[in-house]
């Protein structure tokens, strides 16, 4: 996941997982991606209350979304 310039990785993790950063200074991207499991995969991104991006993904094992605010 990112935001702004700070990248992290996070791996082996138990689902449903969630991850609560603060909010990057000014204009920034946020994203986030999943790889590696099975069945139904979402991810939202939410900055101070306002959802920049959702997605869901049936039985790919993979997803992606980003926004930028």
């Amino acid at each position: 996941y990112s935001r702004g310039p700070a990248v992290a990785q996070v791996s082996g993790v138990e689902l449903p997982w969630e991850q609560t950063a603060p909010a990057a200074e000014g204009p920034a991207e946020y994203s986030v991606s999943a790889a590696g499991a099975s069945g139904e995969l979402s991810c939202r991104i939410v900055v101070d209350g306002v959802v920049l991006a959702e997605e869901t993904a049936g039985d790919y094992g993979a997803i992606s979304c980003a926004g930028r605010l």
